[in-house]
């Protein structure tokens, strides 16, 4: 399908909109630079896609989980799988490490310089979880979060 000629577009968009669910997935080496990689892959497919106002939203929330799988997963890779659908976005994390993540909001409203990432992932995104109901999660531990395809503005503190 061409462009019109008086049709304008962004570099790298699609020339028509995605309506298919399509599925990304990045392998990477835990290690320092994994949240930057994890990070600026998901902000590059979303952008390719034409979803540009998701990629800020789903790049911070993707470093805070990437993060979390440096400083305290065992094993020396880590899975990073988006989804997008039409009208939403998905994106899990996944790990070798057993137990289930720990979300532990401050009792006393002190700021603790670590402990906070998947507090900024319920503020930022629609909906997240640990990954017990998705498949990939019945052989390793994982989190996914959800954000609007359209890059709406979510509500805050809703965890799935």
């Amino acid at each position: 399908m061409d462009t019109p000629e008086n049709e304008t577009r962004a570099p790298g968009t699609p020339t028509r909109p995605v309506t298919d669910t399509q599925v990304f997935t990045l392998m990477s080496a835990r290690s320092e630079v994994a949240p930057r990689v994890c990070r600026d892959f998901v902000a590059g497919v979303l952008r390719s896609l034409g979803h540009g106002g998701t990629a800020e939203a789903a790049r911070v929330c993707t470093s805070e989980l990437a993060t979390n799988i440096v400083l305290h997963a065992a094993g020396e890779s880590m899975l990073l799988r988006l989804v997008v659908r039409p009208g939403r976005t998905r994106i899990g994390i996944y790990d070798s490490a057993t137990g289930i993540p720990e979300w532990r909001p401050s009792d006393d409203g002190s700021v603790a310089p670590h402990g906070r990432g998947l507090l900024l992932v319920d503020a930022m995104s629609a909906r997240w979880d640990t990954a017990g109901e998705d498949p990939l999660g019945w052989y390793t531990k994982g989190v996914w979060f959800e954000l609007p395809t359209d890059g709406t503005p979510s509500r805050a503190g809703n965890q799935a």
